[in-house]
């Protein structure tokens, strides 16, 4: 369907996509400008990539910056958005830090520290947009003097204040000053959750596994907690099963970040599940259920859960009567 559409407005910009130099330097009445927001693939993008060069645009900064935005995000590595990068003689400061998160996004994250450098050396300062990625590949890598290096940077540069900074130095001060225990790896996984880095919290326990640093509850309440926030419904079951595995699905916190990842992936039924496999159910296990039926659609199973809920003796607390609320609501 997305490759239909984009063909054919392919088609209907063909007779100007060959226009004079006008295109060339002014982004807002570019064709191409409408054919990458049509774009949902690397091989569409490389076929837009291909009419740029041929028409000469290629020069214009702005759609330089949209082909480099789009490469990260439609592919799974760097490598054509580093070929983009390459062959732009102009660059800004908003074109090199689109390049250093997207290395700090799907990585190599050692290539965000080098163009920092090399951005460095050429005399362009970075700002507060700059540094939370470098931060945080310094963390990701265990490159603690590298992140010494760009702490002092920071402070050079008059950032040391920044709030945006100072959350992704607090991921790496953790890290750096606490023994390689589990403690140590529960504390970066739970910074990266509360700086909205939930994907290098994911990227973090993955490196755990692989390190062999055993896990306890509270890694995989971070986790799950990290899954429900992206939406990440394949890599919240891969946690689940972990959590199976290692006989954790009996917790009751586990069990309710569960309830609300599965809820905010879409998928009621696993959530219910979930549910009604925990032996012992708490007020938020019966909060988590209710709300999931009631933003679902389900207004009858929320409030027959609620009157069971009742009957089993657990007291409601502020949150559930909210969640009912929101159920009788929507079936007005």
């Amino acid at each position: 369907m997305l490759a239909t559409s984009f063909l054919t407005v392919l088609k209907k910009l063909e007779p100007i996509l060959y226009a004079p130099s006008y295109f060339h330097t002014n982004y807002h009445f570019l064709p191409f400008n409408y054919l990458l927001n049509s774009c949902s693939s690397l091989s569409d993008l490389k076929r837009i990539h291909a009419l740029i060069l041929t028409n000469g645009s290629h020069k214009n900064l702005l759609l330089s910056i949209k082909l480099i935005t789009l490469a990260r995000s439609v592919a799974p590595t760097m490598d054509y958005a580093r070929k983009l990068f390459d062959l732009t003689p102009e660059r800004d400061l908003f074109f090199w830090n689109t390049m250093i998160r997207g290395y700090a996004d799907l990585g190599p994250c050692q290539e965000a520290i080098v163009l920092s450098r090399d951005m460095h050396r050429i005399g362009l300062l970075p700002d507060s947009y700059t540094f939370p990625s470098v931060v945080r590949s310094c963390a990701v890598l265990s490159a603690f003097m590298e992140g010494r290096e760009v702490h002092c940077n920071i402070i050079k540069n008059g950032f040391d204040l920044d709030v945006f900074v100072q959350s992704s130095l607090i991921i790496i001060s953790l890290f750096d000053r606490m023994p390689s225990s589990p403690v140590s790896w529960n504390a970066m996984i739970l910074a990266y959750g509360q700086t909205n880095a939930d994907w290098f919290a994911i990227k973090l326990f993955r490196r755990m596994l692989i390190e062999k640093v055993e896990f306890d509850y509270i890694t995989m309440v971070s986790v799950i907690s990290a899954c429900a926030n992206l939406e990440a419904l394949n890599t919240g079951k891969w946690i689940h099963k972990l959590v199976r595995n290692k006989g954790l699905e009996t917790n009751v916190s586990i069990t309710n970040a569960l309830i609300d990842m599965y809820a905010k992936c879409g998928n009621i039924d696993l959530a219910t599940d979930a549910f009604n496999k925990l032996p012992h159910k708490s007020v938020v296990s019966w909060t988590s259920i209710i709300g999931a039926c009631a933003s679902h659609g389900h207004g009858d199973d929320a409030l027959t859960l609620f009157t069971k809920m009742k009957e089993e003796g657990i007291r409601p607390n502020s949150f559930t009567f909210i969640s009912v609320l929101t159920t009788c609501r929507h079936s007005v």
